[in-house]
């Protein structure tokens, strides 16, 4: 983590190579930092335990491994919910406050979901349910749904999950998702920078065990690397 300073590039604000962004966000006083690794932990940590770096970049969470990574970050009030996603189409939705706050760097976290061998998480997100109605999530190759989020239960933080998306051949391995008011546009985002936007009328709603309708135009080889709905902390 660090503090982006209001006017540099990439290379001068010190990321390593082969370092990416996950987000921003506004690190308000009375907010928590929530992070989510690929191998399923989750931390929280109060903004106010985060020490002024002036730009220099210093660690937040410690990782289970060299192949591990962060899959999200984002900034919230100290009472939000978490939702969590896999590659193989499960998700689990808790209360941000099952995680205690911790202040050390190095500390990984707690287990967020149990991941089944060969899974790993892929996309999360942090929300006010009184702001978001629906989950989103969208396939590798471009099948795209909403679900209503009372689908989706809050339970205990470090079980398996439910079903989001009934993944199959057609429509590979989920690729993101985030959390959706039913009534505003979507855009998917493409690594190489381009942006397809949708009505959220085009967008399917459709249950858990379904896969959704193929919404995604993407170039061959090209992949998604963001999917951004309005959904408000």
């Amino acid at each position: 983590m660090g503090y982006v300073p209001q006017s540099e590039d990439l290379a001068g604000m010190g990321l390593e190579q082969g370092e990416v962004f996950v987000t921003g966000g506004i690190a308000r006083p009375e907010y928590c930092l929530i992070l989510v690794t690929k191998s399923g932990n989750v931390k929280r940590v109060a903004i106010n335990d985060l020490r002024d770096s002036e730009g220099e970049w210093q660690a937040v969470i410690g990782l289970a491994s060299k192949n591990d990574e962060v899959v999200c970050a984002e900034v919230g009030p100290v009472e939000t919910q978490v939702m969590l996603f896999t590659a193989k189409g499960k998700a689990i939705r808790f209360e941000s406050g099952q995680v205690n706050p911790q202040a050390t760097p190095s500390a990984r976290g707690v287990k967020a979901i149990t991941l089944r061998e060969g899974d790993k998480l892929v996309a999360g997100a942090v929300f006010d349910p009184a702001q978001a109605s629906h989950v989103i999530i969208l396939s590798e190759t471009g099948y795209l749904k909403q679900t209503p989020l009372n689908e989706f239960s809050i339970h205990k933080r470090g079980g398996q999950g439910v079903q989001s998306l009934a993944v199959k051949k057609q429509t590979g391995p989920v690729a993101l998702a985030t959390m959706g008011n039913g009534t505003g546009p979507v855009d998917l985002i493409t690594a190489g920078g381009r942006r397809q936007r949708l009505n959220a009328k085009q967008i399917p709603e459709v249950n858990r065990g379904k896969p959704g309708r193929l919404l995604g135009q993407f170039k061959p080889g090209e992949s998604v690397s963001h999917v951004v709905s309005l959904h408000i902390l």
